[in-house]
């Protein structure tokens, strides 16, 4: 395969992720139990792989030495063009100070370089541990909203009722507080009011971003927290993307990266994540 077909392939690839059933699984992937760790970009990388080979999706990544720690062993003839390949930052320590090494080191990116992880199919050994999934409630949706709502006064962004429901939410820069509707269920708006907060957290404003960028990054975020955490929130997110994939699948595919950026923002500073447990050790 030359260049320029592996370039219309890849082209294709994107364009047909990028339709209503290709973004609902973009957005599970980054926020399965298995494969929530890799990034958006390498998310979209591997669904990018598995039209190159007309494989389905991976379920379960791993490297060589990560499947040996768990008592499997990958099977004969699945490394090279067959293994699954991600990339992965090349880090680099350098002192703090050139000339005063009492202030320790720290790390730089200097590049990338591509690993290969095999799928659970790929190898052959004990049974695996299964993952346990909790199933959530609106009483768990409402601790989570009642944990949003502390966590915005701990910012100083305080979160008012709205009682008119002349609109479901948004947020205010100038005073940088967040309205919501008290209409809606507790689920609802926990959903609202992820989407207010990726708005203010990580400043998707509509001076920095045009309003359907700024709105389908907001979706995009919200749609993955929700699903981490449960809640299914996904179809505004994908009415938006399709909006841009038709016209510039390369422009939607920059703006999903800013929204599994936002994401994982959010995520980091209040602790949304649905709790995954392992509920038995691998067979011996």
């Amino acid at each position: 395969m030359d260049t320029k077909e592996r370039k219309q392939r890849l082209a294709r690839a994107l364009t047909g992720m990028l339709e209503k059933e290709g973004v609902l699984t973009l957005l599970k992937l980054r926020s399965s139990a298995s494969l929530r760790r890799f990034s958006l970009g390498n998310i979209i990388g591997l669904m990018f792989q598995a039209e190159l080979k007309k494989k389905p999706m991976p379920t379960m990544l791993h490297t060589y030495k990560d499947w040996l720690a768990q008592g499997r062993q990958v099977m004969k003839g699945e490394g090279g063009e067959n293994a699954w390949h991600v990339l992965a930052p090349n880090k680099q320590r350098v002192w703090k100070d050139k000339e005063d090494h009492d202030q320790g080191k720290r790390s730089i990116l200097v590049g990338w370089f591509s690993m290969s992880q095999f799928d659970v199919t790929q190898t052959s050994g004990p049974p695996l541990a299964e993952l346990d999934t909790p199933d959530l409630t609106s009483s768990d949706h409402m601790e989570a909203l009642v944990s949003l709502i502390d966590w915005c006064a701990e910012q100083n962004r305080p979160v008012v009722f709205d009682i008119t429901g002349n609109s479901k939410g948004w947020w205010t820069p100038t005073e940088d507080s967040i309205t919501i509707s008290q209409e809606p269920e507790a689920d609802e708006q926990l959903a609202i009011l992820i989407h207010e907060c990726i708005h203010a957290h990580c400043n998707i404003n509509y001076k920095d971003f045009t309003q359907s960028d700024a709105e389908m990054i907001t979706e995009s975020a919200t749609a993955i927290v929700c699903m981490g955490l449960d809640l299914d929130h996904v179809q505004q997110s994908i009415e938006y993307v399709l909006g841009w994939s038709c016209d510039d699948p390369e422009h939607a595919v920059m703006l999903l990266d800013k929204a599994e950026q936002c994401a994982a923002k959010l995520e980091v500073a209040t602790g949304l994540r649905m709790p995954y447990q392992k509920t038995a050790k691998v067979a011996a």
